[in-house]
């Protein structure tokens, strides 16, 4: 006589809450097992767009810190964005020359960066107030929104997870 198979009756996790973690292990999967010289075709790369919407220089610290060791892990092979939203406009306006120079060096290493509008507007600023390589979209939300349609991961200011690949 056998034994019934009990597996059907195991209850199983919803993957939703799994997502973000699943995520994350197939990013540095990904990331081991080509070399960034292999330069795939740009339809097939990574894309990735950040918010931040912090404005405090700790934020803006941590958030260069982030984008320093994402662009030199995938290097190649992921097209990187960054939608600065609200207060964190402020990353991308001119003045302190030690974090120009390190989104400068970011952003000729393929990295986009991109300011709302609305919030330049709010805080009385317009984009000659930003460093020369920042671009700027009537929308953050508008612009994260058609990013996140278009496939792009989206991830969020202060969070530690990819969601809606």
């Amino acid at each position: 006589m056998s034994l019934p198979d009990l597996r059907a009756l195991t209850p199983r996790p919803a993957i939703n809450h799994l997502r973000p973690f699943l995520l994350s292990l197939a990013l540095i999967l990904f990331a081991g097992s080509a070399p960034a010289a292999d330069n795939p075709d740009p339809k097939q790369r990574l894309k990735i767009v950040f918010e931040i919407h912090s404005g405090t220089d700790a934020a803006f610290e941590g958030f260069l810190a982030k984008m320093e060791a994402l662009q030199k892990t995938f290097a190649d092979l992921a097209n990187i964005a960054v939608v600065a939203t609200s207060d964190g406009v402020g990353l991308l306006q001119r003045g302190d020359d030690r974090l120009n120079a390190r989104l400068a060096k970011l952003a000729d290493r393929g990295i986009d960066f991109i300011a709302c509008r609305q919030a330049l507007t709010a805080r009385e600023m317009n984009s000659a107030d930003l460093l020369g390589f920042a671009r700027t979209v009537p929308s953050g939300s508008a612009e994260l929104g058609k990013l996140r349609q278009q496939g792009w991961a989206f991830v969020a200011d202060g969070e530690n997870y990819v969601s809606n690949l």
